[in-house]
């Protein structure tokens, strides 16, 4: 209820009171509506039946037939009526309260009921054409779906974007989703991401959305950092977007040391280091190019690629660093720090970190000058930088 303006309660005259409580009372006896019906419903069964069940007795005098069909036709006809009409009270609910979780949950019954599907079964994406044990036809099926899809865009749309209820399509889309439906899904997070490039509820659906993509053969991990890409090179600052990327480049780390693909892959991690340090050239103080470079160094270059390359690109950013040869234990001259300023913060950080990778040890004494140095121009974390320089760090005393 982010969008409507919350109104002191000493402002509102009794005309406005009255109206208050009787928009509460309407939506308490809503959702009392719906708990009842719940109850009756799934005393029935929310999966209709296909014919009539009977009692021994009953056998004994079976109408015929065409009576059988014509009374399983009007039970089922009745309680899809039924259903429909939760569904519209469960519509109601739900814009006005979309963080009524139980309400979502009383949805997935309903929609089951209306498709004559079990809720638990076992979800598929790819078997949503196939999977209408009621002889459900598919354009009834497609019309269902469709609504579920547009009902909860409009709840997103106008309601609360980052309402944890709101994402109920995961759901819809893991039991019922189809190729077709999985591509206008990503195209739908393109476009919100465009409008809120930081909304960490679409990212996370964006990558729930690829995953069952994937497994349909219709996106792939090259087409996810082309898309990444692309929002990055609109905003070098979009942590969600490198994100994304650490966690594709994650999927392809046991593959550095598989000779089949590993070459490929060793292309695309120094493909990954250009596109960062074009980013960490444009705004050096921008910390989000920084730290994934620090993912890419620490969790993937096993194999050392990027370190040298790192490393010189730290040095074109310092004023008028030394030459450092990785690995060497030979004791560094710090004259050099003085000159560095708190808009060298990033650079030193990654280079000290380069440094230690290669010496495979946090006691290289270059990095130990550095790390001194980043407490001197952070005080904010002048403890933590201590610590990483081996020095024990004073504790401040208390006031």
């Amino acid at each position: 209820m982010h969008d409507r303006k919350k109104v002191p309660k000493e402002v509102l005259d009794a005309a406005q009171k009255e109206q208050l409580r009787n928009k509460i009372a309407a939506y308490q006896e809503l959702c009392t509506k719906i708990i009842s019906l719940r109850k009756s419903l799934l005393g029935v069964s929310l999966r209709p039946s296909s014919t009539p069940t009977t009692t021994a007795d009953e056998s004994r005098a079976e109408p015929s037939s065409e009576a059988s069909q014509a009374g399983a036709t009007a039970q089922n006809s009745g309680h899809e009526a039924a259903l429909r009409d939760m569904l519209s009270l469960l519509n109601k609910v739900l814009l006005i309260s979309p963080d009524y979780l139980t309400m979502w949950n009383t949805r997935k019954e309903v929609v089951c009921g209306l498709l004559g599907v079990e809720r638990d079964s076992t979800p598929s994406p790819a078997r949503c054409e196939a999977e209408s044990p009621d002889g459900k036809g598919s354009e009834t099926r497609a019309s269902v779906i469709k609504a579920e899809l547009d009902f909860t865009l409009e709840v997103i749309t106008t309601r609360d974007p980052k309402s944890y209820g709101t994402w109920y399509r995961k759901w819809v889309l893991t039991r019922f989703g189809t190729p077709e439906l999985l591509q206008k899904e990503l195209a739908l997070c393109a476009k919100a991401l465009k409008q809120d490039e930081r909304n960490f509820h679409c990212w996370g659906y964006r990558r729930f959305i690829t995953a069952l993509a994937e497994s349909s053969a219709v996106y792939n991990d090259a087409q996810e950092l082309q898309f990444t890409q692309t929002r990055i090179e609109s905003n070098f600052s979009n942590y969600s977007a490198w994100h994304n990327r650490a966690l594709i480049f994650r999927k392809w780390d046991a593959a550095l040391g598989s000779p089949s693909d590993g070459r490929s892959t060793v292309e695309k991690l120094v493909e990954e280091f250009e596109l960062v340090s074009q980013a960490m050239y444009t705004d050096p103080g921008d910390q989000s190019a920084w730290i994934y470079c620090k993912y890419l160094l620490k969790c993937v270059d096993h194999r050392g690629l990027i370190r040298p390359r790192l490393v010189e690109l730290c040095r074109e950013l310092l004023p008028n660093p030394p030459e450092f040869a990785l690995g060497s234990s030979e004791k560094a001259d710090g004259a050099w720090l003085q000159a560095c300023s708190a808009d060298s913060k990033w650079p030193l950080v990654l280079l000290a970190d380069a440094l230690e990778e290669a010496s495979q040890s946090k006691c290289s004494s270059t990095a130990q000058l550095i790390w001194a140095r980043v407490g001197e121009l952070d005080p904010s974390h002048r403890q933590y930088y201590s610590w990483r320089a081996g020095i024990n760090p004073v504790a401040e005393p208390s006031p």
